[in-house]
């Protein structure tokens, strides 16, 4: 595998792991003083265990209600452009995403936006180093979403 197919498999072990509600893999990915977070919406952590308990609480991972619910994610990554160092020994990602919302038992958009993602090489793999998203939610979403009770499926 050449460096770019490896870290183009970080990128998406991380989005696989995420909507899977894997947090254990999804902390692995990152470094031991990784920071995750989500430039507008003014949420953000640092170091593994943080960012392990805001999935879990973001995820609703142990809640029976957030297991059951059709809110599950469902983002996609596409368009990766991959910068790799000179060195060999770091890299940076940005990559489009969307994510979808099983509503009625089909998927709406509900989300879009860009990731960065800014990787270095430890011994074994590629790790994340800092993650950053920009979330754009229409309002034709938000409405939608506060006007409909959300039922399990």
């Amino acid at each position: 595998m050449t460096e770019v197919e490896a870290i183009k498999r970080t990128v998406y072990e991380y989005q696989h792991f995420y909507n899977a509600r894997r947090v254990d893999d999804v902390v692995d990915l990152f470094t031991e003083d990784g920071v995750l977070r989500s430039g507008n919406m003014d949420l953000g952590c640092e170091g593994r265990d943080r960012i392990r308990a805001f999935l879990d609480s973001y995820l609703g991972v142990g809640d029976p209600a957030a297991e059951e619910t059709s809110l599950r994610p469902g983002a996609r990554v596409v368009n990766p452009v991959i910068d790799l160092a000179a060195d060999g020994a770091t890299a940076s990602v940005e990559a489009d995403f969307f994510a979808l919302l099983w509503l009625d038992g089909g998927p709406h958009l509900a989300s879009m936006g860009r990731t960065q993602y800014q990787l270095v090489r430890d011994e074994s793999r590629w790790r994340i180093q800092v993650l950053e998203t920009t979330v754009r939610i229409s309002k034709a979403t938000m409405a939608v979403l506060a006007g409909r009770a959300i039922t399990a499926s």
